[in-house]
This record gives C-alpha cells, structure tokens and sequence, in this order.
C-alpha cells in the first residue's frame, strides 16, 4: 500500500470522528496530511489520494514557491524601515480614512511574523513593517482592510461588502494576491 504512495511522501495519517469524507490538507512542513473517518482504513484512501496526486504537487509547489518568496529583514534594517513605513504608509493610512470618512485610534508600525495588519477593539491600528516591500495595491488594500474593521469587527458578509465598497469589487481578488506574500523572519 506504502509503496503506491512512496512519491508523496511525507504523509501524515489521521482518523476522525467527526470526519464524513476523507480530506486532504499540506501541512507548512509540506506534509501532506489525510483525515480519514473513523470507520475507514488508509487503504480505502489510495484511490483518492492518487486521483488527487496533481492536487497535491501543485499545492507543495506553490507552498515552497511562498517559502522562496518570503519577506525577509534584516535586524539592523529595522529603523529605517520603520521610519520609511511611518512616512509611506502612515501618510497613506491617513489619507484612505480621511477619503472614506474613518476614524482610528493611533497606528503603529512592527515586524509582525503572521500578520500584515490589524485593529484592536479601540479602533487602533497596526501595520506590518513587510507591506513596504508590497505593490502599493496591496498595501491599499491591507490599510482599508484595517480601516473596514474600525466599522465592523469580524470577517463576516457585512465585512466583505464594505470592503468591497472601498476596493471597487476586488476585495476577494486582493486577499487572493495577498497570499502570494509571506512574512519572513527578521534575519540576525
């Protein structure tokens, strides 16, 4: 049975209760993990995993081609990238939310290891220190993202509207180039 699989390799096996279907999901580590109901066998898994084995190099290609193309700093670079992020995109920051009519609480400006921005519950605003590296699309996009959720603070449907109001329809096609970004380590 290993031996139909070899190629694939590495392969994590899982079973679940609560799992109906048998799925598949590439793990960061590039592992490519198969939940199983609880009820089946790997065995019964093969046939599905190899219809799906185009699926599953596709995916580990563009996992390793995200891993290449990760945003890395170094720790001596840190201050003159903040100060170049407070000018670019704090001027850019407060022009968007001057323009749409929001309201925030203060921004501040950090190397964020998983995230390119965020809004606490005050309506205070931080941005990654890697959006400067970005196409100035996505740093738009990232920044009213930010904006949207001083207005409403979830992902939900009136989140996705209202962002779309701002990004003339793309907000999907946005957040989908987005995660050709990663966020590298700061590099000592």
């Amino acid at each position: 049975m290993q031996d139909q699989l070899d190629f694939l390799q590495p392969i994590q096996w899982k079973k679940s209760l609560r799992a109906k279907y048998i799925s598949l999901r590439i793990r960061p580590d590039g592992t490519l993990l198969v939940t199983l109901p609880f009820w089946k066998g790997p065995k019964s898994a093969i046939p599905f995993i190899l219809d799906k084995q185009d699926w599953i190099l596709k995916a580990r290609l563009k996992l390793e081609t995200r891993k290449l193309n990760a945003l890395k700093v170094h720790e001596t670079d840190l201050p003159a990238l903040r100060k170049q992020a407070k000018a670019v995109l704090g001027a850019r920051l407060e022009e968007l939310a001057k323009q749409f009519g929001f309201n925030y609480k203060g921004v501040r400006f950090q190397w964020m290891k998983s995230r390119w921005g965020s809004c606490s519950s005050q309506n205070a605003i931080s941005l990654n220190l890697a959006l400067i590296y970005l196409p100035v699309e996505l740093q738009d996009y990232v920044i009213l993202h930010e904006l949207c959720h001083t207005r409403v603070k979830n992902h939900g449907k009136g989140f996705w509207a209202l962002l779309d109001e701002y990004t003339n329809l793309q907000s999907k096609q946005l957040a989908k180039k987005m995660k050709e970004y990663k966020i590298g380590d700061i590099e000592q």
